[in-house]
C-alpha cells in the first residue's frame, strides 16, 4: 500500500473535489431543465468528468495491476467521450446546428472506445509513476490520434462560445463569458493529467491543476446565481437534497470499502467487494424514494407562499375569457396580482392606436394610482425596449447592467421605470405585437422576481391581453348586433308589408276574374231565368268559377301551411311513371314525346312523401307542357351523385349519395330576366295560373333536405334539376 504524502493528498483531494462538484452540477443542471438538449448534454458532460476523475483516482491505489488496467480502460472510455459530448453541449446552447462534425465526432469516439479493451493501441499497460502507483502506458496511437481527435474538439466548443460571445450584447454575454472562462480554466486544470501517461511530472502542474475543475463549478454556479443563467429557486433545495442522499448511497458503501477492505478480504477473500457492492445496490434502490419524499417536504415547506400565488394567477389566467367587460377585466386582474402577490402596486397600461400611446387603464395599490396620469408614446426607451426583447424587464437586473455597462438607452428605461414605480415591467403581446404592459411594484416580504414568477406574470398579461381584446370585440359585435337588429326587424317589416301586397295583389288578380263571370251572369238572372239553356250555362260556369276560387285558396293554404312529410320508403321511378300516367292524355294531345333514362334497379328508393313527390313531379311536367304548344320532347332522368350529408334529420346518406332528377323540355324557355324569380310567389310568365305552383314545389323540396335548381335557354327549352337525399333503408 502506498504512503499518502502531501502530494498525494492534493493529487487525491483535487480528483474527488472533482467528483463531488461535477456530479453536483450533472444533477442540478438536469433537474434544471431535463427537456432542453444544452441541459442534458451538460449534464452527460458533467458525469463524464465523474466518472474520469473517480477511475483517474481509484487506479494508483489499485491493489493489483489487472484492477489498475481496468480502472485505466475505464477512464479511457470517459475520455473518448469528454470532447464530442462538450461539443454537443456547446452547440445546444448556442443554437447551432454542425451534423458533419457530431457525427464524425460520435464515430470516432465510439472507435476509440473499441479499441480499449481489444487492443493495445491506446492503452498499451500501466505501470508504476514517481509519487504515485500505477499509471497508464500510452499506445501506439494515443499521441497520433487521440490527443488531436481531444484538443481540436475542445478547442472548437471554445472558439465557438468565444465567438459568439463577441457579437452577444447584455445578460447573454455575460452567461457565455463565464461559460468559457470556466470551462477554459476546467480543462487547463484538467489536462496536465496526460502528463503521467508519457511518464513525466510538471511541477506544480502536477497535482494542484486539478483544481481548476471544481474552480470551474464555482465559476458557473456564480454565474447561475448572478446572472439567472438557470433558475434556482427550487433547483437548490433540489441539489442539496439529492447531493444529501446520494452522499449516503455512494458515501456508505465507498468509506466501508476502504475502511474495512482487510476484514472482508479476510471473511471473503477476492470477493470482499461483494459487501459495498450489494450495499450500494440495496441505497440505491431506496435513494430515489427517499429523494422524492424529502424533495418534496423541504419544498412544501420553503415554496408554500410562492406556490400558493402561482396557481391563483396561472387559474385566473385561464379564466380571464369569461369576463366581457374589458374595463372590469382589467380592474380585476389588477386587483389579483396585487392581493395575491402581496406586492406594493401594480397597473395595466393598454395601446391607444389612435394616438399611439399607452394609457393607464386601470392600477391598484398604494402607490399605484400614482401612475394613473402617465402616459407612454410608441418612442419611449421602456416600450421600444419592450417591442424588441419581448420578454419582462427586472429593475434590479437592468441597473446592475447599466453599473457594468453604462448606457443612455438603458438609463432611459431605468428613469422611466423609476417614473412609473416598476419594480417588473411585462409586455402583453398578441402575435409578438405589443398591446399593453403590466407593472409591478416590490413583493412587501422584500423577496426578489424568480424566473417562474416572471414566466407566470408573462402568461398573466398576454392572456389579459387577449381577453381584453375578445371583450372589446364581443362589445363592437353586441352594438353592431344591436344596430343590426333593428335593421333586420326594419327589413322584415318592410319585405312583410311587401308580400302582403303582392299576396293582396295575386289573390285579388286570381279571384277577380271568377267573380267577374259570377257577376256578369248574375246580372241577367232575373232577366233570363226563365230560358232554359241560360240556366244550364249559369249553373256551369257559376260552379266552375266557384270550384276555381276553391281551389286557388286550397293552393294558398297549401304553400301557407304545408303538410307535414310522412316519409317512407318510395320508389322513385314508380312515382314519375304515375306522374306522367296522368298525363298521358295531355301528352298524346299536344304531341309530346316522353324519353326515360332511369338508373340501375337498386339506387331507385329513397325516404320520402310519395304523393308531395307527386305533386313536385306534376307541376314541373305540367309546366313543361305550357311551354310547348307546338308539341316537343320532355327527357326525365334520374342520377346517382355523392353527397356529403343529408340534410333530412341529419343522418348519414347511403353511400353518401343523393339522387338527382332532371325534367328537360324542347320549349319556349324562360327570359334571363324572369329566370331568378319564377320560384317567388304569385310570380308567374303565364296569362293564366296564379304563380304558386313552382314556390310550392321549392317548398316540398327543401322540405325533403333537398334542393331545386333550373336552367334555361329562351327558344331552346328548360330544365328542372330537384337533388333529394337518398338515406339508408332498415330493410
Amino acid at each position: 500500500m502506498i504512503n499518502v504524502s502531501v502530494w498525494q493528498f492534493h493529487y487525491q483531494a483535487s480528483l474527488y473535489l472533482t467528483v463531488l462538484t461535477s456530479l453536483l452540477l450533472g444533477v442540478f443542471v438536469y433537474l434544471r431543465g431535463p427537456r432542453k438538449l444544452a441541459n442534458r448534454f451538460l449534464a452527460a458532460w458533467s458525469l463524464s468528468i465523474v466518472g474520469w476523475s473517480y477511475a483517474q483516482v481509484r487506479m494508483p491505489f489499485s491493489g493489483s495491476y489487472d484492477e489498475a488496467l481496468s480502472y485505466g480502460r475505464f477512464i479511457h472510455f470517459a475520455i473518448a467521450f469528454l470532447p464530442v459530448c462538450y461539443f454537443h453541449m456547446v452547440l445546444a446552447v448556442l443554437n447551432l446546428r454542425k451534423p458533419l462534425h457530431l457525427k464524425v465526432g460520435y464515430v470516432l469516439a465510439t472507435f476509440f472506445t473499441s479499441l480499449v479493451p481489444t487492443t493495445p493501441w491506446l492503452v498499451k499497460s500501466v505501470s508504476a509513476r514517481p509519487h504515485l502507483g500505477y499509471f497508464v502506458d500510452a499506445g501506439v496511437l494515443y499521441a497520433p490520434a487521440l490527443l488531436p481527435f481531444f484538443f481540436y474538439y475542445v478547442t472548437y466548443a471554445l472558439w465557438l462560445l468565444f465567438r459568439n460571445y463577441l457579437t452577444a450584447t447584455g445578460a447573454r454575454k455575460n452567461q457565455l463569458k463565464y461559460l468559457f472562462v470556466g470551462t477554459l480554466i476546467g480543462y487547463v486544470g484538467g489536462l496536465p493529467n496526460y502528463t503521467f501517461v508519457f511518464n513525466k511530472e510538471w511541477y506544480p502542474l502536477n497535482p494542484f491543476s486539478t483544481y481548476g475543475v471544481p474552480l470551474y463549478v464555482l465559476i458557473v454556479s456564480y454565474a447561475i446565481v448572478k446572472y439567472r443563467l438557470l433558475d434556482i429557486s427550487v433547483i437548490i433545495t433540489r441539489t442539496m437534497v439529492f447531493a444529501g442522499v446520494y452522499a449516503v448511497v455512494l458515501g456508505v458503501p465507498f468509506i466501508l470499502g476502504n475502511v474495512y477492505q482487510d476484514a472482508f478480504t479476510h471473511w471473503l477473500g477476492t470477493r470482499w467487494w461483494w459487501v459495498p457492492i450489494g450495499l450500494s445496490t440495496i441505497l440505491a434502490t431506496l435513494g430515489p424514494f427517499a429523494y422524492r419524499l424529502l424533495q418534496r417536504k423541504a419544498e412544501r415547506r420553503l415554496m408554500r407562499e410562492q406556490r400558493r400565488y402561482q396557481k391563483t394567477l396561472r387559474h385566473a389566467s385561464e379564466g380571464m375569457t369569461r369576463i366581457r367587460d374589458s374595463r372590469r377585466l382589467l380592474t380585476v386582474t389588477v386587483r389579483l396580482v396585487v392581493r395575491a402577490v402581496r406586492m406594493t402596486h401594480a397597473a395595466a397600461l393598454l395601446a391607444d392606436e389612435a394616438t399611439n400611446t399607452y394609457r393607464v387603464a386601470s392600477s391598484w395599490g398604494n402607490r399605484g394610482r400614482l401612475a394613473k396620469g402617465l402616459t407612454l408614446r410608441d418612442d419611449d426607451a421602456i416600450i421600444k425596449h419592450l417591442q424588441h426583447t419581448r420578454k419582462p424587464l427586472v429593475h434590479d437586473e437592468l441597473a446592475h447592467l447599466a453599473g457594468e455597462h453604462p448606457d443612455p438607452e438603458t438609463a432611459r428605461v431605468l428613469e422611466q421605470m423609476m417614473r412609473l414605480q416598476a419594480s417588473v415591467a411585462v409586455p402583453s403581446l398578441i402575435d409578438n405585437k405589443l398591446v399593453g404592459l403590466l407593472i409591478l411594484g416590490e413583493k412587501r416580504s422584500g423577496a426578489f422576481y424568480t424566473d417562474d414568477d416572471l414566466e407566470i406574470f408573462s402568461t398573466l398579461a398576454n392572456q389579459a391581453a387577449l381577453a381584453v381584446e375578445n371583450a372589446r370585440a364581443y362589445e363592437q359585435l353586441k352594438e353592431t348586433n344591436e344596430r343590426l337588429q333593428k335593421a333586420l326587424d326594419q327589413m322584415a317589416l318592410s319585405e312583410r308589408m311587401a308580400a302582403a301586397g303582392t299576396f293582396a295583389t295575386g289573390l285579388a288578380h286570381e279571384i277577380k276574374n271568377p267573380l267577374s263571370s259570377i257577376k256578369t251572369f248574375t246580372s241577367y238572372l232575373q232577366e233570363k231565368y226563365q230560358d232554359p239553356e241560360f240556366r244550364e250555362k249559369f249553373f256551369r260556369i257559376v260552379g266552375s268559377e266557384v270550384d276555381r276560387m276553391n281551389h286557388i285558396v286550397q293552393q294558398l293554404l297549401n304553400f301557407a301551411k304545408p303538410a307535414p312529410v310522412e316519409a317512407q320508403p318510395t320508389n322513385i321511378h314508380r312515382i314519375l311513371d304515375e306522374t306522367m300516367e296522368l298525363l298521358n292524355n295531355d301528352l298524346i294531345a299536344r304531341h309530346v314525346t316522353v324519353r326515360k333514362a332511369y338508373l340501375a334497379n337498386g339506387h331507385d328508393t329513397l325516404l320520402a312523401d310519395g304523393n308531395q313527390l307527386k305533386q313536385v313531379f306534376l307541376n314541373l311536367l305540367l309546366n313543361s307542357l305550357d311551354a310547348m304548344a307546338e308539341g316537343g320532347t320532355i327527357t326525365v332522368t334520374t342520377i346517382a351523385r355523392d353527397r356529403q350529408q343529408s340534410a333530412v334529420s341529419n343522418q348519414q346518406s347511403a353511400d353518401g349519395e343523393e339522387l338527382t332528377v332532371e325534367i328537360r323540355d324542347t320549349g319556349c324557355g324562360i327570359p334571363a330576366g324572369k329566370l331568378g324569380h319564377i320560384f317567388d310567389p304569385f310570380f308567374t310568365t303565364k296569362e293564366k295560373g296564379m304563380g304558386l305552383g313552382l314556390a310550392i314545389v321549392k317548398q316540398i323540396v327543401e322540405q325533403h333536405g333537398g334542393r331545386v335548381s333550373v336552367k334555361s335557354w329562351p327558344g331552346r327549352g328548360t330544365v328542372f334539376i330537384l337533388e333529394l337525399p337518398r338515406m339508408e333503408i332498415d330493410k
